[in-house]
């Protein structure tokens, strides 16, 4: 079991380039990229991303490509004029709309994107390629240690709560083995109680009162809730992706203890209740941060 929050970092020193990678993720529904690094390396973002793909598998994840300032030299820079130009034409008409009293400067037309176009001279690709992706690897294989530290307390915190959980589970099944009986027979004794019985077909009265003792009855929903929780336990123990499983199980768990409070209405077991609903709460919270 993973977490999927993290951090790595790697750094290369060359004679003619330093590179510097961070990688941090956080949960997220399913695997996203956000890359910030130099323009250049635009060329090999799919194979990045391919690299990152093989050891993690859900979260929100933020790479940091640094290259050391000054190793790589700018050979030419392209201006994008008639861009420049609609911004200031629109920066103008804001300032005379909005009856702004400052001028405009180069600085404010530049800082948009496309503007300015650095063209690096001196690079081979492949050489970047290579070391980028090397340094990428050993960010990555830190990032995917601290997740399985981070997954290995996670475990342990679940296992925890799922211990609690069963304790009030098997003392609501040690106080449901009479309640049925006792239902059927305080429901006997209140209709008694408020009619007639010699005006009463008494065994259709039996029935009635049967009926709705039976549908008091919980042990099929804690027999259902039984097998969620070993399911739970049986998907933790896997190696794959297990968070989105995890979830869908506790959506499981909290249909059958809701049932069990509205079926049931002996204090004890209300209290009972009440804890299970609390942990289970705890287990959602918990699996969120799980891959």
């Amino acid at each position: 079991m993973k977490s999927m929050t993290g951090f790595g970092a790697s750094s290369i020193e060359l004679e003619d380039i330093s590179i510097d990678i961070e990688i941090k993720s956080v949960n997220n529904r399913y695997l996203d990229f956000k890359f910030s690094m130099p323009n250049y390396l635009n060329f090999m973002l799919e194979d990045m991303k391919t690299l990152i793909k093989n050891k993690l598998k859900r979260g929100r994840v933020d790479v940091f490509i640094k290259i050391k300032e000054g190793n790589v030299t700018v050979d030419s820079i392209d201006v994008n004029l008639d861009l420049a130009k609609k911004i200031k034409e629109k920066l103008d008409y804001l300032k005379n709309s909005l009856n702004i009293q400052s001028d405009i400067s180069v600085r404010d037309i530049v800082k948009y994107d496309d503007i300015l176009t650095f063209n690096y001279k001196d690079l081979d690709n492949e050489m970047l390629r290579t070391k980028v992706n090397s340094v990428l690897e050993n960010a990555v294989d830190e990032i995917y240690k601290m997740r399985c530290i981070e997954g290995d307390n996670l475990q342990k915190d679940l296992e925890n709560n799922l211990s609690k959980i069963e304790d009030e589970i098997s003392k609501i099944e040690v106080l449901t083995k009479n309640s049925v009986e006792n239902y059927r027979e305080n429901l006997y004794n209140r209709i008694k109680d408020v009619i007639d019985e010699e005006k009463v077909d008494k065994d259709r009265m039996y029935l009635e009162v049967a009926l709705l003792a039976d549908k008091s009855d919980i042990n099929e929903e804690l027999a259902r809730f039984r097998s969620h929780l070993q399911q739970f336990k049986s998907s933790m123990k896997s190696e794959d992706s297990v968070g989105r499983r995890l979830d869908f199980i506790i959506q499981e768990m909290n249909r059958e203890i809701n049932t069990i409070s509205s079926k049931s209405s002996e204090e004890d077991i209300t209290v009972c209740v009440i804890e299970v609903k609390s942990l289970i709460e705890k287990l959602r919270e918990q699996v969120q941060n799980i891959e």
